[in-house]
């Protein structure tokens, strides 16, 4: 962002060009940008005569404009407001497209945030009554997720703007949410309601700035200082001073009030809320992938955001790849072909065009769903274009795995039958959903499909007519469930449905970009997402990398960092490193920074997600692997396709303090140990990738938000 941008004449094109450049500006250079300019310009084209698609990007480009910058967000929330972007904002929330009432939506609710003025702003111009409206019964869930996001931010520390919600009729609203809301609304709208019936005790909200009740304060301090000290401490500096005393004078005075008991609790969920506002993951449609061999701990990240969207899509491979999640209570459910999003009662769960179905495993993972309560009905999607995999390709698996086994070159895959099955697609005589429609020509496919393995194996046993028998039972199960999920998808996205796309496998295993042969039969790199489901790359706005803090991989082929011997056994115990699928051990390796920055330039990571941190508490040492080295001692540029090359090639090591202590209670960057801190900011460094969330543990609270790129 070195010099200002050209905005003008602003496009819908220009405008999410300003969002991308502001999510992937690491370490913004705020003192040689011209903020003010890009600001107003956005401002500007909030305009009621705009196209439905420039007012909702101009909208998310200011949202990103607070979010993404991680310098001086209260001079960029100024600076907006001083633009003219707040009545501009607040008209849209009228707009008859979803998409363009979430923007809005969250980009008040990142400008009222910390922000006296802004919030007065905001109420004086008409929002808060509409505001109101979209918590209402015809309004999607995304959009009234946000809608109370913004009511909290508005009612901190304003009691204007909190008569004005019960006025308009907040309270009740809210109280339907409680009945009606997903889970992770329904917590959201009670800890709104405790902000509504501050007012009715006669007290103000605790001190948000308490480092008691909130942690951040730093965070705010830092970007002051930063700011000022890129030399231009002259603009807005003053009333910028002049609102952070206003919150300091506010919670002094209310720390020693009489009902101290109810303020401090009520403080601490309006900090929490408030931080949770700022976090909200702002990507209508969010892709995650594996980084590394597989087994990196997606599910639980797709699980956590899933509260977020509306739709969850897997888009490639089949049930060799198994997501581990836990629910709120600590149960484990084990994922297969099932999205991880089933765990979340409002999401609708879609099994798209790429990804190889094995009909008996995925009812039986819906009838162990049922029997622990999950309720699955209307919410699982199958495309009619997806590949159908049958027990005579898990039967192919096994005997081509054992016949290289001779050779010595097995794969070592699951023996899910999944590469066999993508051959019959490849090869053009594969069986798809669709086909389930006509039976007798299903059975006479079939029939032909099987006739192949006889020929190619002598030791071939399988029964087709018993398959058959079987999936014309199984056709009438599914049929309710095939959908057009192409048509389904667009359509959802074009109505302002938000998209969580869920990765399998990893893109180490990836065919084209792993470590080939030793690979899986599809790509769980981003290409494949596109393929998989049939939704354009154009429209992804957040691609998110999952990386373990080490690495782990099942199968046989190269691993450059491998760790052997008592440490691989310790890890493996600790981190419990055993697969979803197939039960059998993982191999241990440190971290492999030359095969994570690959990934990520195939990929085009935004961010980062670290997994399983707590496992490495009790290292005294930790290494990363920084670059391979040939066998002739040269550096090697990156990943290298032939395989002998990668087998000999040594690596070059950075050495990492451990923490030695238990983290797995930790739930903030300033409660991690310095080490761990410093371990998670070297990868950063390396990768040049936002590292978001870190995992301190299996449950779905054991995670920690980096609050920004860089030194924390």
């Amino acid at each position: 962002m070195a010099g200002a941008t050209d905005l003008s004449p602003l496009s819908t094109a220009s405008l999410a060009g300003l969002t991308s450049l502001t999510v992937r500006q690491r370490v913004p250079r705020l003192g040689t940008w011209d903020m003010p300019a890009p600001s107003s310009s956005v401002a500007a084209t909030l305009r009621p005569d705009s196209s439905v698609g420039v007012q909702q990007a101009a909208a998310r480009a200011l949202g990103a404009l607070i979010t993404e910058l991680p310098l001086a967000r209260t001079f960029v929330r100024t600076t907006i407001a001083a633009a003219g972007a707040i009545p501009a904002l607040a008209k849209l929330l009228e707009s008859a497209s979803p998409g363009v009432q979430q923007a809005a939506t969250s980009a008040l609710l990142n400008l009222a945030f910390k922000h006296p003025s802004n919030q007065t702003a905001i109420g004086a111009a008409g929002a808060i009554p509409l505001l109101v409206k979209l918590l209402g019964p015809d309004t999607s869930s995304y959009v009234k997720d946000a809608a109370v996001g913004a009511l909290r931010n508005l009612c901190i520390r304003h009691a204007d703007n909190r008569d004005a919600f019960i006025a308009a009729g907040a309270m009740p609203a809210l109280e339907q949410l409680l009945e009606t809301g997903s889970p992770a609304l329904q917590e959201s709208a009670e800890i709104a309601l405790d902000c509504l019936e501050v007012s009715e005790w006669g007290s103000d909200l605790g001190s948000l700035d308490s480092e008691d009740e909130c942690e951040g304060e730093e965070e705010f301090g830092e970007e002051e200082e930063m700011w000022e000290g890129e030399g231009e401490e002259e603009v807005g500096e003053e009333e910028v001073d002049e609102e952070e005393e206003m919150w300091e004078e506010e919670g002094e005075e209310e720390e020693g009030e009489e009902e101290g008991g109810d303020v401090l609790r009520t403080g601490r969920a309006s900090c929490v809320v408030a931080i949770r506002a700022q976090e909200r993951f702002d990507a209508d449609i969010c892709v995650v992938l594996g980084t590394q061999w597989g087994d990196e701990g997606k599910g639980k990240l797709v699980d956590i955001l899933a509260q977020q969207y509306d739709i969850v899509a897997r888009a490639q491979g089949g049930a060799n790849a198994g997501h581990t999640i836990y629910d709120d209570a600590g149960k484990k459910y084990a994922l297969h072909l099932v999205p991880s999003g089933i765990l979340n009662a409002s999401t609708v769960c879609v099994v798209g065009n790429g990804v190889v179905m094995h009909l008996p495993t995925f009812f039986e993972e819906i009838a162990k769903l049922k029997a622990a309560g999950i309720d699955v009905e209307g919410r699982l999607l199958v495309s009619d274009r997806a590949h159908l995999l049958f027990d005579l390709h898990k039967e192919i698996d096994g005997l081509r795995e054992a016949e290289l086994a001779g050779s010595g070159k097995q794969i070592g895959t699951t023996k899910r039958g999944i590469g066999p099955a993508y051959a019959s697609k490849a090869t053009r005589n594969g069986i798809r959903v669709c086909d389930l429609k006509d039976m007798d020509t299903f059975a006479d496919k079939l029939r032909k499909l099987s006739v192949d393995g006889e020929k190619r194996f002598a030791e071939y046993n399988y029964d087709v007519e018993a398959d058959i028998a079987e999936y014309k039972k199984i056709a009438e199960t599914v049929k309710p469930l095939i959908t057009d999920t192409v048509e389904y998808l667009n359509s959802a996205f074009e109505s302002g449905k938000r998209i969580l796309i869920e990765g399998a496998n990893a893109t180490m295993l990836d065919l084209d970009f792993g470590t080939y042969p030793y690979v899986t039969s599809s790509n769980p790199s981003i290409g494949g997402i596109a393929t998989g489901l049939g939704l354009a790359p154009s429209k992804y706005k957040a691609i998110v990398g999952v990386v373990k803090a080490y690495t782990t991989r099942v199968g046989d082929g190269p691993y450059p960092t491998e760790i052997f011997g008592t440490l691989a056994e310790e890890l493996r115990a600790i981190g419990k490193e055993y697969g979803t699928t197939t039960g059998r051990p993982r191999r241990i390796g440190w971290m492999d920074m030359v095969a994570l920055r690959y990934v990520t330039r195939i990929n085009g990571l935004t961010h980062m997600n670290m997994t399983k941190l707590d496992v490495l508490s009790e290292m005294d040492e930790i290494k990363i692997g920084v670059r391979y080295r040939s066998k002739d001692g040269s550096i090697l540029p990156s990943v290298p396709a032939d395989l002998e090359t990668l087998e000999q090639c040594t690596v070059d090591y950075e050495m990492m303090p451990g923490w030695k202590v238990d983290i797995s209670k930790c739930r903030t960057w300033e409660s991690l140990p310095e080490a761990a801190r410093n371990y998670i900011q070297r990868i950063e460094d390396l990768s040049g990738i936002y590292c978001k969330w870190i995992g301190v543990g299996p449950g779905r609270d054991a995670l920690v938000n980096k609050p920004h790129m860089g030194q924390c």
